[in-house]
């Protein structure tokens, strides 16, 4: 696999050489739009609805709307200005409890890989961070953008997040749940029970993509002419049920899943998933 990037993550006096690698593996099924009369792919026009016409790609200029039907244009020389300078650093501006990054601000993440003569400073870098729970928040430029991330250790590896920046993220006091009616200590005992017997230790199969399974399986039977035998899930009609009686059954079926072994749970878990 090759590198998109190479460059140094710098603290102090400390300059650790490293590659960044796409964490990612982008399985997204993509569709062509075709003629529904004759099954022939299309192709997208650019119009100008005042001149009436197609326009080539190169007439088309980038304009910012500031007020109605009113353009700022950018050319090519207006953008050049916002390049900024190309370094090869990850310059970090601090190190942070790692349970104090929320979540929320991350977007995109790659592997860090030591280059060169720099796998024993990269190891003493990763351990240090990964004993003492700590975050770097980093400031890089990749491909003439600067970007904000957060290094955080996983295992022996350093993965560096791509950040959301703060004015990119809503204020969450805007969708804040405030509940002015009275809570009962017992609910939330019981809810807390609820939550303790479905604790179980990360696992990962449980980020199966399902919607992309079921998606291949449509395309493949369409694609040999069988019929579809997926039916599609029905949704059972809410009920209006008692909040503590709710309650209470919950804790007592979860305490009995609770109760079997991990093996158990995970069969029954998965046999729930095809049934329905």
């Amino acid at each position: 696999m090759r590198p998109i990037w190479s460059g140094s993550i710098t603290f102090g006096l400390v300059s650790v050489p490293v590659q960044l690698y796409s964490a990612l593996n982008y399985n997204d099924i993509s569709f062509n739009l075709l003629h529904k009369e004759c099954k022939s792919r299309i192709k997208q026009q650019t119009l100008c609805p005042a001149c009436n016409r197609t326009v080539e790609r190169s007439d088309l200029v980038k304009g910012y709307e500031y007020a109605r039907d009113q353009y700022v244009i950018m050319d090519e020389a207006d953008f050049d200005k916002l390049e900024v300078a190309a370094t090869r650093n990850i310059d970090v501006m601090a190190f942070v409890n790692l349970d104090k990054v929320n979540p929320i601000y991350f977007s995109r993440p790659y592997f860090l890989s030591p280059e060169g003569d720099s796998q024993k400073t990269f190891a003493l870098l990763a351990q240090g961070m990964k004993k003492s729970k700590k975050a770097a928040l980093v400031r890089f430029v990749m491909r003439g953008k600067e970007y904000v991330g957060c290094i955080a250790p996983s295992g022996n590896a350093l993965i560096l997040y791509v950040l959301y920046h703060a004015e990119e993220v809503k204020d969450r006091k805007e969708f804040d749940a405030e509940y002015k009616g009275a809570i009962r200590e017992k609910e939330v005992a019981l809810a807390e029970q609820i939550i303790d017997n479905l604790t179980e230790p990360f696992d990962v199969q449980l980020l199966k993509d399902n919607y992309r399974e079921k998606l291949l399986s449509i395309l493949d039977q369409k694609a040999k002419g069988r019929a579809l035998s997926l039916a599609p899930a029905k949704r059972p009609p809410a009920k209006v049920v008692n909040l503590m009686d709710a309650l209470k059954k919950s804790v007592m079926q979860t305490a009995k899943a609770k109760q079997k072994p991990a093996g158990a749970v995970s069969v029954d878990r998965e046999k729930k998933r095809k049934k329905a």
